[in-house]
């Protein structure tokens, strides 16, 4: 009986946390941060909070990347990793500052 009840306490799903940060190292918050699983094509979406740190839950095992983009910012994104059952899965990400284009038409 007891061995039904601890098996049944075990979850089937990992986390993916990570900080975001500028070139200066300066947290990034509000950014929009995207999840997707690379086999089945899944999105998961959040935003980073006041201390650029960005956390999702009960993600399935699989193959992943991380997306971010803030305003000011161009989109970064993670080099593929795996999240297994049970175990957390880290990614920070450093975002560059958006290069403006300038057009002055005479």
């Amino acid at each position: 009986m007891a061995l039904s009840a601890m098996l049944f306490g075990q979850a089937y799903f990992g986390t993916v946390s990570g900080v975001l940060t500028d070139a200066t190292g300066a947290v990034v918050e509000g950014a929009k941060v995207i999840l997707t699983d690379q086999q089945k094509g899944y999105n998961f979406n959040t935003t980073s909070d006041s201390s650029g740190h960005y956390l999702f839950r009960s993600i399935p095992p699989g193959q992943y990347s991380v997306m971010a983009e803030a305003q000011g910012f161009g989109k970064t994104a993670s080099a593929r990793f795996k999240v297994d059952i049970n175990e957390n899965a880290t990614t920070n990400l450093t975002l560059k500052v958006a290069s403006s284009s300038q057009t002055v038409q005479v």
